[in-house]
């Protein structure tokens, strides 16, 4: 008769997988960054690849705080289930709905300098970060006032950025703003001089 695995056995079985895992798994090449950004497929599963051959990923890009954007790809449902408790705070403490009109930055996809620097979707107005002059600050600035949002998504910096040509210029406050939601900048020591992140509300 065989004899029945009790719970320690179990339980000892996972811990020499863990641990053969963990002695495999670190005897793996560091893979750096721009190995993934030069060949990305070589590291995506073989059922994704024809996921990824008939568009069914979104594509997104990370902020390219290092000098250098990552392009990502999620599936449409996994990116709407990690987005759920972020929207549910949103509406909760803010009553932002998924409707409300918003703004967003968008990373710079590439040095090519040929991406539109504004682009409307369905509820949101999104600007590009490439060479932000005075001027093309100040054509934002007036895009959004004539946008009327609910809500903005923001970089510090692009905040401080923005809060700059509008007092320079005196521009006319967003009084349809009643949210303002920041995302980690990591050049705002360079474009601000400082660190802490200060009350905009009242300045944009």
């Amino acid at each position: 008769m065989r004899k029945q695995a009790n719970h320690s056995d179990i339980l000892e079985k996972e811990d020499l997988e863990a641990k053969f895992f963990e002695r495999r798994f670190s005897e793996l090449p560091p893979l750096e960054k721009d190995e993934i950004i030069n060949d990305a497929l070589q590291i995506m599963m073989p059922e994704y690849l024809y996921k990824y051959k008939d568009n069914d990923f979104m594509p997104f890009w990370t902020s390219g705080s290092t000098g250098k954007c990552l392009e990502l790809y999620w599936k449409l449902a996994d990116c709407r289930r990690s987005l759920y408790p972020l929207w549910y705070y949103r509406y909760k403490f803010y009553g932002i709905y998924t409707w409300d009109k918003h703004i967003k930055f968008n990373t710079i996809s590439g040095i090519e300098n040929n991406e539109p620097w504004m682009v409307e979707r369905d509820y949101s107005l999104e600007f590009s970060k490439s060479n932000l002059n005075e001027q093309k600050l100040l054509d934002i600035y007036k895009a959004i006032f004539d946008y009327k949002p609910v809500w903005l998504l923001l970089q510090p910096c692009i905040a401080e950025l923005l809060c700059w040509v509008k007092e320079k210029n005196n521009l006319l406050t967003i009084d349809s703003v009643k949210y303002i939601e920041w995302v980690k900048c990591c050049l705002m020591n360079c474009v601000c001089g400082y660190n802490p992140i200060p009350n905009y509300s009242n300045r944009l």
